[in-house]
């Protein structure tokens, strides 16, 4: 190890299974709201799940402002179980490991991001991205006016920015749907599926038992007892 810069050999090992645990996870949430919303009759139809991308920031940004269908709701919040954004769960990390550094980078990314969507005057991140499809309206000789003038995909997004997108969609159209969007359905959905973040598992059993008292669990070398 060369002040902690290589990599350990079973580093493309975890970096793939964590890939397909997450990838497992949010198959296991959309399930869950696929069932959800059948019985809400929110569950979109198969046209409506293969819109273009522009058009899902355009229905994005409708539905902070005019009343949008049931099943155009639920697509939306399909599409947010998808991309939720980015929230770490590691408390600390080593200054000097390469995850340290990637994750400052990602930080630094995000907030960028956030940063400029304040300054384009974007209510939510799904606005901002939408205005970016309507730049290149007053772009001449621009290539396809269905792409974006900056590219949306590979970009690191607070999770709090969708979080705060669905509560202004949510609020906005619950007028319309008092039976379908209630506060049980709001749980259900937001909390309880889409951005569920499972809790760290404990790691106290990975701490040693004491030769002298095996029933019992080594103390830190911090403590007093040591």
């Amino acid at each position: 190890n060369k002040s902690g810069t290589e990599l350990s050999k079973n580093a493309s090992r975890r970096n793939a299974r964590s890939i397909r645990r997450l990838y497992d996870r949010y198959k296991q949430r959309r399930k869950i709201l696929v069932k959800l919303f059948r019985e809400l009759e929110m569950m979109p139809s198969e046209q409506m799940q293969n819109l273009p991308s522009m058009e899902l920031y355009r229905l994005r940004k409708k539905a902070l402002d005019e009343k949008i269908s049931l099943q155009e709701l639920g697509r939306i919040f399909l599409l947010l179980n998808q991309r939720r954004g980015f929230k770490s769960s590691k408390k600390s990390l080593n200054k000097n490991t390469e995850e340290a550094k990637e994750l400052k980078g990602l930080y630094i990314q995000m907030e960028d991001n956030s940063n400029k969507m304040r300054e384009a005057g974007a209510r939510t991140i799904g606005e901002y991205f939408y205005s970016l499809y309507e730049k290149n309206k007053n772009l001449p000789n621009w290539h396809n006016p269905d792409e974006p003038v900056e590219r949306i995909r590979a970009r690191f997004i607070y999770r709090k920015l969708y979080s705060d997108e669905f509560d202004k969609i949510w609020e906005f159209q619950q007028q319309f749907y008092p039976n379908a969007l209630t506060t049980e359905n709001y749980k259900k959905i937001k909390e309880n599926c889409i951005f569920y973040q499972r809790p760290l598992k404990s790691q106290k059993h990975l701490v040693s038992r004491c030769r002298f008292e095996p029933n019992k669990r080594v103390a830190p070398k911090s403590s007093f007892e040591f």
